[in-house]
């Protein structure tokens, strides 16, 4: 996914020349002492800061070792405004990631040497495989934007009903739905950025520290 990676957090160097591959379906571990910098580096990966990522249209959400700290605004919305808001930044994150990933397809194509008696075959295999990435990622695009429909009541419902469905098979109760998010425990908001994850149909979730206490949903 990621070759020659290298990252600092101030005069700390994080990685060196590094190669990061991660395969689709797959679960990792990152281990390591405590202030060796865990957290730096998948908050890195979550904000697209290191070097092969940066390029990458993915769909990323991560999830903090301690979810205590979050914005007022946020404290005092309810779980389902979370997930919905969540829900949202994640398809204009989407539509941003594959947009400037458009970008990138194109300069490609303009440097590609159709003509050259040694790489011009090549070259355009190259291409008709760059086409048809570019042509996928239009049609996600499109059906993104196409996704809430023209903004309706029903819609709004429809995204509502599914949020609640999926809080539910977190354990969040109908009752812990309608409280602020400051008045839930650390374990509770967890499980709410949990169901976050499955509703927002996303490429890498990335879990900072222990979550054995959620293993057990129900």
């Amino acid at each position: 996914m990621s070759d020659a990676t290298s990252g600092a957090i101030g005069p700390k160097t994080l990685l060196e020349n590094a190669s990061l591959k991660l395969l689709n379906g797959k679960i990792y571990a990152l281990v390591g002492r405590n202030g060796c910098g865990k957290s730096s580096l998948l908050k890195q990966m979550s904000r697209k800061q290191i070097p092969g990522f940066t390029s990458l249209h993915l769909k990323i959400l991560y999830i903090p070792q301690e979810v205590f700290e979050m914005s007022v605004e946020s404290e005092s919305e309810r779980p389902i405004d979370v997930i919905i808001g969540y829900n949202q930044q994640n398809k204009v994150d989407s539509s941003d990631a594959a947009a400037a990933r458009i970008e990138i397809l194109e300069k490609v194509m303009e440097s590609l040497d159709l003509e050259c008696p040694e790489t011009g075959q090549d070259n355009m295999v190259r291409m008709e495989a760059i086409c048809g990435e570019i042509s996928a990622l239009e049609d996600e695009m499109r059906r993104e934007d196409n996704a809430d429909g023209d903004g309706d009541g029903d819609v709004d419902g429809d995204i509502r009903f599914k949020a609640k469905k999926v809080m539910e098979y977190f354990g969040i109760t109908e009752e812990m739905q309608n409280m602020p998010m400051g008045k839930l425990s650390g374990g509770q908001k967890k499980k709410v950025l949990l169901a976050c994850s499955l509703f927002c149909d996303l490429d890498l979730l990335l879990l900072d520290g222990m979550y054995v206490h959620i293993l057990n949903i129900r």
